[in-house]
């Protein structure tokens, strides 16, 4: 089966920047070789990385080192997979403000 093609994505973010995610954020997800601008578009559940223990349901912002589950609508379509069927096509990096901010992989 091909990958799916979507300029809508759900994925969970480990976030690692000192700044927080926010809706409405600008950021650029790095996947192989391509390079995607998006935005995010909301941000929920809201992880504890030690024991993946849901913190909070619904957010307005995300702080470091917390996982969380985003939508992001990205400026073009692209090639994806589930991480748990394909990972080279399911993960991806995170970039704002020009830095690597989170890594993510895809539901």
């Amino acid at each position: 089966m091909p990958p799916l093609t979507t300029d809508y994505i759900i994925a969970d973010i480990f976030w690692i920047a000192d700044e927080p995610l926010i809706p409405n954020d600008k950021i650029v997800i790095l996947s192989g070789t391509l390079s995607t601008p998006g935005c995010i578009e909301s941000i929920s559940n809201i992880k504890d990385p030690a024991n993946w223990d849901i913190k909070t349901f619904s957010e307005n912002q995300l702080n470091q080192p917390n996982v969380t589950t985003v939508a992001i609508k990205l400026k073009k379509a692209i090639c994806v997979d589930p991480f748990d069927k394909l990972q080279e096509l399911g993960r991806f990096a995170v970039l704002k403000s020009g830095k690597i901010t989170g890594v993510g992989i895809l539901r």
